[in-house]
């Protein structure tokens, strides 16, 4: 099987979110007085790791249509989704209380329609198709079985 690779996406607004914690710091270094400088210096280090730490898990976050499964990179970390789990994939647009999200999810479901994972590819799109693609392959071969 040809491995089919797709970069994550993130929600625009955590960096907003993190800005907002960030910048008062950053502020408070700039301005602070001789004795205040260094404490303020340290914590505006602790806050840029913390970035650092936030974009390196955003970039490395990776999507793979293994052979019996999709594998879910974050960092270090892989969570392997088997295809016989998905049951069906959504592009879900609002949140559970009805606000629009800034970049949409792709929603992977169960049988049960429990949610597996929420993923944000960058294309949605071309994600989505080949998703279905593998739950169609899946069924194929289910109904072929049973036969």
């Amino acid at each position: 099987m040809n491995k089919e690779i797709y970069k994550a996406g993130f929600q625009k607004i955590i960096l907003v979110e993190m800005g907002i914690l960030t910048l008062p710091q950053l502020f408070r270094v700039i301005v602070s007085r001789k004795d205040d400088f260094i404490e303020n210096l340290i914590w505006f280090g602790v806050l840029a790791v913390i970035w650092g730490v936030f974009f390196l898990g955003v970039f490395t976050v990776r999507y793979t249509f293994e052979e019996d499964h999709l594998a879910i990179r974050k960092m270090t970390f892989k969570r392997k989704v088997p295809y016989e789990y998905i049951a069906r994939a959504e592009l879900v647009q609002k949140d559970k209380k009805g606000r629009p999200l800034l970049d949409p999810l792709v929603y992977l479901y169960d049988r049960d329609n429990d949610v597996l994972a929420r993923v944000l590819p960058v294309d949605k799109e071309g994600f989505l198709r080949a998703i279905e693609t593998v739950i169609n392959k899946k069924s194929d071969v289910q109904q072929h079985c049973t036969e």
